[in-house]
Order: structure tokens, then sequence, then C-alpha cells
């Protein structure tokens, strides 16, 4: 005997196209397109005779299920529950049964918003300070000293103030020659465009001296301290 569609207190959602294609072909497969009248017992009269006219069996199939799963009856029931529940009265023991009691399972269930159902993506904790990580100018103090061992290290290896800007494509511009800390001065205050200014301008400075004295360890613990791994071998 055929079910007689009842009222639900439950909501029914609409199924989906690719549900209802699956439907649609399971039905046309269990041979259902010559049974619309069993398929359609226990729907209000009134429904069915709104139901448009398909050209063929198989597409008058295919428009009663799109306009039974449009359809919302008062309390939310759809009157597509009727039809599947019809559907597997008619092919209780077929492989297509499954397909039809999923789509009736799958009333019950809101369908899924992609926008509102994507993750969130967490946004990247800003880096952190790298532990004790050395300013970017020099104090005067620091100034001074690199001043003092350029001068002293250069002079006893005969390596004269011009020489080691040269090394940079520097020039000397109003600076005196040998005025050591009037050039650690100017190229902490970044006058020499080409290698920046602050620190890593005067680790550069150290680091163009050492190409002339490359073992000399006074100049290599200057460099550590100026700039930590680059002080280099």
């Amino acid at each position: 005997m055929l079910l007689v569609y009842a009222r639900r207190v439950s909501v029914d959602h609409p199924l989906s196209d690719a549900v209802l294609l699956d439907v649609h072909s399971a039905a046309v497969n269990v041979g259902l397109t010559g049974s619309r009248g069993a398929l359609l017992a226990g729907i209000a009269r009134g429904i069915v005779a709104q139901l448009p006219a398909g050209q063929t069996p198989a597409a008058q199939l295919r428009t009663d299920l799109d306009e039974l799963n449009r359809h919302e009856l008062d309390g939310g029931a759809r009157p597509i529950r009727t039809w599947l529940r019809n559907a597997l009265q008619l092919a209780p023991l077929r492989a297509e049964a499954r397909v039809f009691q999923r789509a009736l399972d799958l009333l019950a269930v809101a369908p899924v918003d992609p926008v509102a159902a994507a993750p969130v993506q967490p946004q990247a904790p800003a880096p952190a300070p790298k532990p004790n990580a050395l300013p970017a100018r020099l104090p005067p103090s620091k100034v001074l000293e690199v001043s003092q061992v350029l001068q002293r290290v250069l002079r006893a290896a005969r390596v004269s103030m011009e020489t080691l800007v040269a090394q940079l494509d520097m020039d000397l511009w109003n600076l005196r020659d040998d005025d050591w800390l009037g050039l650690v001065k100017s190229v902490e205050a970044g006058r020499h465009g080409p290698i920046g200014d602050g620190r890593d301008a005067v680790l550069a400075l150290v680091g163009a001296a050492r190409t002339f004295v490359p073992a000399n360890a006074e100049l290599k613990a200057l460099a550590a301290a100026l700039g930590g791994a680059a002080a280099g071998p």
C-alpha cells in the first residue's frame, strides 16, 4: 500500500540539483517513468494539478521532482517527501532504493552556505622581536671606539683612509685626511648612500678594513660586536 503524505512538524530543506539528478536517474533506471500516478499518490490534488506537463515520461518525471522539491507547505514540509516514500514502496528491493532513501535523509539536512562554512584563516601573528636585537643606530661611545680601532689597525698596516673608502666606492667628501672619527660619524649618519646608514653602514666599513688585514683579531672582535654572525671567520 502506498504511503499517504502527512503533515510534519520538522522542516524539510530543498534538495540540491545534484541529488535531484540522482533521484531522476534512479527512477528512470528502475522503470518508474510509467508510474506517475502511483508516485504522486497522497499529494494534494491542487499541487498535482499545477505541475507543468513534460514532453516525455522521463521529462515529466524531472519536472515533477523539481516542482515538488520547490513547493513548501504550511509548517515547512515538502511534497517531494511523499514522492520519495512512494518510490521506495515501488522499488523496495532494487539498488536504486538507496538513492531514494538518501534523498529522504537529506531533506532533514540544512544546505551548507559555502561562504559561511569556509574556515576562517587565522591571521599570522606579528613576528616577535629577536631577543637581544641590536639597535640600528650606534651610541657615540661605539662610534668613537670604531674610529680608534680603525685608525690603530690600519695605520699599522699602512692602509690610508683614502684607500679604505675607495674599497667601498666612497669618497672623502670634505673630511680631513686621517680624521677617522669624522669618517665613522659620516658613515653612521648615512652620508654615503651606497652603504646605508647606522650600524649596518659602520659594519660595512669595518668589513672593508678586514679585507686588508683579514687575520686581525681586533677587527674581528669589533665586527662581532657590531653584527654578531656577520663578523665572519
